[in-house]
């Protein structure tokens, strides 16, 4: 804890640093600035939540988009633009990031640790494998994951059943006697 007294009238800017004390251990750190002055008392704070990191690596996760529909990760699948993945730090915070134009995200310089690495599914998509991956990061270490969907939209339809009942499938989960595949993209509302 320090603190300093500033002579002055209104108008002061005042820049504080903060050097981390030799031999800190690796963690969450959090720090509260706060002004007073003797006329009105507490007059504003400031804080800041950051991470002391020793030992650092990598981790990037990509999203790909299964374009021609057969379930398989392929040169002909797209990379997602502006999709959001997340990793759960080893200190319980979770920080998502958007892909870029390359289906992409990286958190470079984080502390090495016990991740999560992570994708919500939205409403339109299906996943074609894990939604979420545990991830162990080594100091120096340099991780990647993949995360590939479907669109409903494009892979997917109405498979209105004999027994009068409708389900979401790909068109060759539709194959049972009496069954009739209403298109891609059709949903079982129409």
């Amino acid at each position: 804890l320090e603190d300093e007294t500033y002579p002055g009238s209104t108008g002061l800017t005042v820049t504080r640093t903060f050097t981390i004390p030799p031999g800190s251990m690796n963690g969450k750190y959090w720090i509260r600035v706060e002004y007073w002055s003797f006329e009105v008392g507490n007059e504003a704070n400031a804080e800041v939540t950051f991470y002391v990191c020793g030992d650092t690596g990598t981790i990037c996760a990509s999203k790909y988009e299964d374009v021609d529909c057969d379930g398989v990760l392929t040169g002909a699948d797209i990379p997602v633009e502006g999709y959001f993945l997340c990793i759960e730090t080893p200190f319980g915070d979770q920080f998502c990031q958007q892909t870029d134009a390359t289906g992409e995200t990286c958190w470079d310089g984080i502390a090495a640790g016990n991740y999560t690495v992570s994708e919500p599914v939205l409403a339109g998509w299906v996943a074609l494998g894990p939604t979420e991956y545990p991830a162990t990061l080594a100091p120096g270490g340099d991780l990647s994951f993949e995360f590939f969907n479907q669109r409903l939209e494009t892979c997917w339809g109405a498979c209105c059943r004999g027994d009068g009942t409708c389900d979401l499938t790909r068109p060759d989960g539709c194959d049972t006697p009496g069954a009739v595949f209403m298109g891609l993209g059709s949903n079982c509302d129409t």
